[in-house]
C-alpha cells in the first residue's frame, strides 16, 4: 500500500506516514499527517457525522507527497527524497511541469524519473548528499 504523504513529526522529529491535513485556529496553522489506520467514522440518525483519527503535528517543510513509484528495493518514492540515478547520487525528486522529475541541487536540470533508481535518503535526513558530483 504507497501511503499518500509523510513528514517528521514535531515532537520527536521521527517520520509519520498517511494522509495529510491542517488545521488553523486563526494566528497559526498547524500540520498534521493522519494515520489511515485510526481513521473512522460515528454516524448518527440525525446525520451528523464524526471524523475520528490519529493524527500527529508535523513540521510543514518535511510534508512529502508520495509519488506512487517505488525503487529497485521496492521502497516508496516521495517529493524531497534523494535518489542514485543516471551514474550519479546527487538527485531530488521534485513536481516540475506537472509532473515528478529528478533535479540536482541548485541546476535547472530536471529528467523523468528512470525506471531503475535507488532512494538513498531524504534532504532533511542527509543534506550533505546533495553536494555536487
Amino acid at each position: 500500500m504507497i501511503r499518500n504523504f509523510r513528514g517528521k513529526r514535531v515532537d520527536n522529529g521521527e517520520w509519520a506516514w498517511g494522509d495529510y491535513s491542517t488545521l488553523n485556529n486563526g494566528e497559526n496553522k498547524h500540520h498534521y499527517i493522519l494515520d489511515p489506520v485510526t481513521i473512522s467514522f460515528d454516524f448518527f440518525p440525525n446525520g451528523v457525522h464524526k471524523f475520528i483519527a490519529k493524527a500527529v503535528e508535523v513540521i510543514p517543510e518535511s510534508i512529502g507527497r508520495s509519488t506512487g513509484l517505488k525503487d529497485e528495493g521496492k521502497v516508496e518514492a516521495y517529493q524531497h527524497d534523494m535518489v542514485s540515478a543516471y551514474g550519479y547520487d546527487n538527485w531530488t525528486i521534485v513536481w516540475h511541469d506537472n509532473g515528478w522529475t529528478l533535479q540536482q541541487e541548485n541546476i535547472e536540470n530536471y529528467q523523468p524519473i528512470p525506471e531503475h533508481f535507488i532512494v538513498i535518503g531524504t534532504i532533511h535526513d542527509s543534506p550533505n548528499l546533495l553536494e555536487k558530483p
